[in-house]
């Protein structure tokens, strides 16, 4: 059986967020609970996760209070709310800065949180036979980008996706690139509790949407548009820009839709069967889709 990309053009990357895109529910919470239960008892005491919660919504709470954007008056509403979206670094950066000073990631291995992941983190169905598959059989690019803080928590639980579709997990290792914040470890190969900074100068990691962005920037830095479409799949106020920006930008499920209407962008039913990819997008408009099978319909995988 041969797998072949419907229509024209091609796709050259297939650019995907982790969280509530590939899976059905958010996992940083459940990354937190992970660590939580892998701590020995004698370790130093840790706040509770619910602490860093309630101070990172206090956080945000307060920064909209007290910040008042002004934009210059040839702005669209979409490149306002990035602006807006982007404002909130500080209270990102504290975030982070909170969870490191917490030692809530310190004195772990990365691969018993990997295992944690592949018990409790669910991929949306179609994963591998339906998009990732196909999509390296027709030498698309596949990334995944994301805010999450663990590869090893993104890339394991994306293994045991595979592998439950009777999939090669090797060669995620080989083939899947993802971009994520990280655990930095020691020598050992032990957690030293602070998180990696994807952007060293700056001393930040993908954070926010302009990071995400910017990551996208570099993936995609040397293709033309001879290469084919980049196409990204998001479902968040965090993937705004990139799904923006991309030739094709793909919506899972519904989180953005009163953003999008807020903002003046189109969003088409790409659970359709009579609506598949067949060029770049429209300016201000999206596809939006149930899942990642509608997803790997709409873009033109599919089995022959």
């Amino acid at each position: 059986m041969s797998v072949t990309l419907r229509g024209n053009p091609r796709i050259s990357h297939l650019l995907l967020d982790f969280d509530e895109t590939l899976t059905e529910k958010d996992t940083i919470s459940r990354l937190a609970a992970a660590a939580y239960s892998l701590h020995s008892p004698s370790a130093p005491r840790i706040p509770p996760w619910s602490y860093f919660v309630q101070a990172y919504c206090a956080d945000s709470a307060s920064f909209s209070e007290k910040t008042q954007c002004t934009f210059p008056e040839t702005w669209t509403p979409i490149e306002k709310e990035i602006c807006l979206l982007n404002s909130v670094l500080p209270v990102e950066k504290a975030s982070i800065e909170r969870i490191e000073n917490g030692g809530v990631f310190k004195g772990l291995r990365p691969a018993e949180l990997g295992k944690v992941a592949v018990e409790t983190v669910d991929i949306r169905e179609g994963f591998w036979k339906d998009m990732l598959q196909p999509a390296w059989e027709n030498k698309v690019d596949v990334s995944v980008v994301s805010v999450n803080w663990s590869s090893v928590w993104i890339r394991e639980t994306l293994r045991a996706a595979v592998s439950k579709e009777s999939g090669d997990e090797t060669l995620l290792d080989s083939k899947l690139k993802i971009y994520c914040n990280d655990l930095v470890v020691d020598n050992n190969g032990i957690t030293t509790g602070m998180f990696s900074r994807f952007f060293k100068e700056q001393n930040e990691g993908v954070w926010t949407v302009e990071h995400k962005y910017s990551v996208m920037q570099e993936i995609i830095k040397d293709v033309t548009a001879a290469d084919g479409l980049v196409v990204y799949v998001g479902d968040s106020s965090t993937d705004l820009k990139c799904l923006h920006a991309a030739d094709v930008g793909i919506v899972v499920g519904d989180k953005l839709d009163k953003l999008c209407e807020k903002i003046g962008i189109r969003l088409i039913d790409g659970n359709k069967e009579t609506q598949t990819l067949e060029a770049p997008l429209e300016p201000d408009v999206l596809v939006k889709v149930n899942g990642l099978r509608e997803l790997a319909r709409y873009i033109g995988l599919a089995r022959k």
